[in-house]
């Protein structure tokens, strides 16, 4: 669960992570996420981080929405039967808490700064 998220920070546990962040309930998959075109999520950006359990994405772009969802990514998603969110990280980071909380198979992508 994430406890906090403020722009450049981000509380998970206990612990702060200051860097961009891929997570799934209970497990931190990239705790210093970059990405190949920095403020545009790629295939490549995401497909290392996902196995066949996974239901949801979430993928918070930022605070102010700055990093763009590609249609190439949307359709990888798409292609691989997954729901998608996107949305600024404020509220994505309440939809990855909500499907979390539900017990959901969800991947969160985020983006904790511009």
């Amino acid at each position: 669960m994430i406890e906090r998220y403020e722009f450049g920070l981000m509380l998970i546990d206990g612990k702060e992570y200051k860097s961009d962040i891929v997570i799934k309930p209970g497990e931190i998959l990239a705790k210093e996420w970059f990405r190949e075109e920095g403020h545009e999520l790629r295939v490549i950006d995401v497909k290392d981080y996902l196995d066949e359990e996974d239901k949801f994405v979430v993928i918070g772009t930022g605070d102010g929405g700055e990093m763009k969802v590609p249609d190439a990514t949307k359709e990888f998603f798409k292609e691989k039967n997954l729901e998608v969110m996107i949305s600024d990280t404020t509220k994505a980071v309440d939809e990855y808490n909500r499907l979390e909380k539900e017990g959901r198979d969800v991947v969160g992508f985020f983006h904790i700064t511009c």
